[in-house]
């Protein structure tokens, strides 16, 4: 009776697995509905930022940042990149003299602004607003 037991019990996760289907689905979800893709502004569109188009709330924040720092209007800045990126460390490409960062890839992005001919750096980490940095450092990825 013992070993039917213990083959049971290791069969029984792979089953499970074999129950679950296949990842690799590519049916449409119910109701017949698929997703696509939103395109990326295109370069002529001014009233656009230039970018990831998940980056859009990041780079208006940038944008916003950057016109109250230097008392312009936001019309007046223009968005160079805005990209994901990978940044070497906790201290998203800009390090301050002192500080200790954590030593591990740190997911995020990088908006670069043109601000009266001047290129203004933001950086910024998944799920937060970005920062302005202004002695920046190159990411290690996305670039």
């Amino acid at each position: 009776m013992r070993p039917f037991r213990s083959t049971a019990l290791v069969l029984v996760p792979f089953l499970l697995l074999a129950a679950c289907g296949d990842a690799t689905d590519d049916s449409p979800p119910a109701g017949g509905q698929t997703e696509e893709a939103t395109p990326l502004p295109d370069e002529d569109d001014e009233d656009e930022p230039m970018g990831d188009e998940d980056l859009r709330e990041e780079t208006q924040l940038a944008i916003e940042d950057a016109a109250d720092e230097r008392g312009l209007t936001e019309d007046a800045i223009e968005v160079l990149r805005a990209e994901h990126v990978e940044w070497p460390d906790g201290a998203r490409g800009c390090p301050e003299e002192g500080e200790m960062y954590t030593q591990a890839i740190v997911p995020g992005y990088l908006i670069v602004l043109d601000v009266e001919g001047e290129e203004v750096f933001y950086h910024g980490a998944d799920g937060e607003p970005p920062f302005h940095c202004e002695d920046p450092q190159s990411p290690t990825q996305g670039s």
